[in-house]
């Protein structure tokens, strides 16, 4: 490493530049495989070891129809000797997958919030799910959907960062008429630290992937421990070293904006936290300040009420004395 390198450091893997580098490099494909791969795998998908880049923008069925773009979408090409995925089976020479060609797969990192996120999921998958059949093609050839959502908020509760979605039988849990499957990976429930990935191979390649996505831009070179080929990888395509003048142009642009983007996003976060703090604040003291009026309001109506029941005793007394002649 020159002096020169020595002053360089790993790109941002969440910025717009940095994220279609590592999974949309159609010259490094492998990282994107193995990605998915451990990202799907709670659905029996199997190891994938092909994949083709598709048009990340999803067109809309009319003009006045929304469409939308993802940051990723590739697809698992048929096998060779099939146009279409009439056979019913993986080819031999697939590898150990379950996926028979066709299936699409969205990759997309959200950094902003947005409370209609798991909407959009469903437009999206939806959407390309529906479009796959040409005219007088029948429902056979429908392949599934996969989703792999990475999101800088939290947006479901408990503290698991990993979940993993599809349709199902609400009584038995079974999967049944799904054939969208959708990973959320929510990345400040991630918690693991380095100390926790003791050797080599051990770690679940999900965790390894999530802490090194997290972590990359801290380190000045690529930790030993992270040694599965893949994820050396990852380390020579985010190197910044690697870039060429036009390249490391384009990526201060992307990350500035990125960089501009993220501190909003962590001021407004900063404000709606002290926005509700107040609010919570003014509750208790309007709780506080309302019980104290209630206590003055009671002893006055004590008061009153106290007042009424001596003028009624003298009342009740003088009349008696009247009565009885006394007075």
């Amino acid at each position: 490493m020159t002096d020169q390198d020595s002053r360089k450091m790993y790109l941002n893997p969440f910025n717009d530049f940095g994220f279609k580098r590592l999974f949309a490099n159609p010259k490094h494909p492998g990282p994107l495989r193995d990605f998915i791969t451990h990202a799907l795998e709670p659905f029996g998908v199997g190891e994938i070891i092909d994949t083709e880049l598709l048009d990340r923008d999803l067109l809309p069925d009319a003009l006045d129809l929304r469409g939308g773009k993802v940051d990723v979408l590739c697809r698992i090409p048929y096998p060779k000797a099939e146009s279409a995925p009439d056979s019913g089976q993986a080819s031999s020479t697939r590898g150990p997958t379950t996926l028979q060609g066709g299936e699409q797969i969205i990759v997309e990192m959200q950094l902003c919030e947005q409370k209609d996120f798991l909407k959009r999921v469903t437009y999206y998958t939806s959407g390309i799910y529906r479009n796959q059949l040409m005219k007088g093609e029948w429902y056979d050839k429908l392949r599934p959907v996969y989703m792999i959502a990475l999101l800088d908020f939290s947006i479901f509760p408990g503290k698991e960062p990993f979940r993993w979605h599809t349709t199902c039988c609400l009584k038995t849990k079974e999967p049944t008429v799904g054939n969208i499957f959708v990973t959320t990976i929510e990345l400040p429930k991630f918690a693991k630290t380095l100390s926790e990935f003791t050797s080599p191979h051990q770690a679940a390649p999900l965790d390894e992937w999530i802490y090194m996505l997290r972590h990359i831009r801290e380190w000045d070179q690529f930790p030993a421990i992270f040694s599965r080929p893949a994820l050396t990888e990852v380390g020579q395509i985010l190197w910044e070293g690697a870039l060429s003048p036009q390249e490391q142009r384009a990526y201060e642009k992307i990350e500035l904006d990125w960089q501009t983007e993220h501190l909003i996003k962590r001021d407004h976060a900063a404000k709606l936290a002290a926005l509700q703090e107040g609010v919570a604040e003014a509750k208790k003291q309007g709780i506080i300040e309302g019980e104290k009026r209630g206590e003055k309001r009671g002893e006055k109506k004590g008061e009153q009420k106290g007042r009424r029941e001596l003028a009624a005793k003298a009342a009740r007394k003088l009349l008696a004395s009247y009565c009885s002649g006394e007075s």
